[in-house]
């Protein structure tokens, strides 16, 4: 079962720098005390989105997030999927997630795991992108 948040990291570098998601993870893990703070997840991003008033958008980055774990909760059972977070008036963040017929039935079980709100549509093929 899935709820709540886990942390992850994303990390614009300075100009010049260079490092990886998982020499940043691995910096963590020995700087940072408490073990449950430590990002399950580094990205290196070119440009951290930033909302209308220059403030860096959280909101942006955990629908980013849920993308990524939702389509690793699909693949790891052999479901390749095309996932979209989206904002949602009604729900805060939906999920549109597009997987073919075959792989119906399963999708949702995965998919229901989380408590994020979703979207199934069913394509002819999905293409890892």
């Amino acid at each position: 079962m899935y709820a709540g948040e886990i942390p992850v990291a994303y990390v614009q570098l300075q100009a010049g720098s260079q490092v990886t998601g998982s020499e940043l993870q691995a910096f963590a893990r020995e700087q940072v005390p408490e073990r449950a703070a430590v990002p399950d997840w580094v990205e290196v991003i070119t440009a951290l989105p930033v909302t209308a008033v220059g403030k860096i958008s959280k909101v942006t980055l955990r629908e980013r997030a849920s993308e990524r774990v939702l389509r690793e909760a699909l693949f790891a059972v052999g479901i390749p999927a095309a996932v979209m977070v989206q904002p949602n008036e009604r729900s805060g963040s939906l999920a549109v997630v597009a997987v073919a017929e075959v792989h119906r039935q399963l999708a949702v079980k995965v998919l229901e795991q989380f408590t994020l709100s979703y979207r199934l549509e069913i394509t002819e093929e999905v293409s890892h992108g």
